[in-house]
């Protein structure tokens, strides 16, 4: 059996539970990691390497690309390696169900024990972290990241790159816009408008500045 070569964008702790993650999916070889800057200090991750860039763009249609970096830096880091011709997968842990019915965008990562209901529309480049659930008719869009147990209740719809924290809830019908933030353990049950950050049960503007 061909086995799809994958190469994780990043380094650091995220990355390495995603190479767990990875390494439980049936037909997938991990390869390594690569990040913009190395640091000084290992030159391996569990003994798998971290690439540099001329090795990276030697070898770039040999595999396939997933990100597990959360930070602000993570468009342009993903936008660079595209335009370099990078190939990006779909990976779900054998734990997570995902509906049939569901759509997942390229470059999306479901973690272990997410549940994807029927008409959920993900799409590209999202992080549904572990536990996530995800109810029916959902949208989220691209380079969003739901964070471990986080609950998006049916027919809500999460912004382009909006973050919800572990343990969030967003009820049904609910609209966070494009780059909100839902702070950990928060309930939002009204929209939270686009750039805005809220915390708290019920969810509350945090004050800017």
């Amino acid at each position: 059996m061909n086995r799809t070569q994958l190469l994780i964008l990043g380094a650091g702790r995220f990355a390495e539970d995603v190479a767990d993650w990875a390494a439980e999916i049936p037909g997938v070889a991990l390869i390594g990691f690569y990040q913009d800057v190395r640091p000084n200090g290992p030159a391996t991750i569990d003994g798998l390497p971290i690439f540099n860039e001329a090795h990276l763009r030697e070898n770039i249609t040999s595999c396939k690309f997933v990100c597990a970096v959360g930070s602000s830096g993570r468009v342009a880091f993903i936008e660079k390696v595209a335009a370099w011709g990078a190939a990006f997968a779909t990976l779900v842990h054998p734990s997570a169900r995902v509906s049939k019915k569901a759509s997942l965008g390229p470059g999306t990562l479901v973690g272990p024990l997410s549940n994807i209901a029927a008409h959920a529309r993900i799409g590209s480049q999202v992080i549904l972290n572990r536990g996530a659930s995800i109810a029916h008719h959902v949208v989220i869009e691209d380079y969003a990241t739901i964070g471990p147990g986080a609950i998006i209740a049916g027919s809500a719809s999460i912004g382009r790159r909006a973050l919800i924290g572990a343990g969030a809830v967003v009820k049904p019908g609910i609209h966070v816009g494009a780059d909100a933030t839902v702070g950990i353990g928060t309930v939002a049950v009204h929209d939270v408008k686009s750039g805005s950050t809220v915390f708290g049960v019920p969810a509350r503007l945090l004050p800017s500045g």
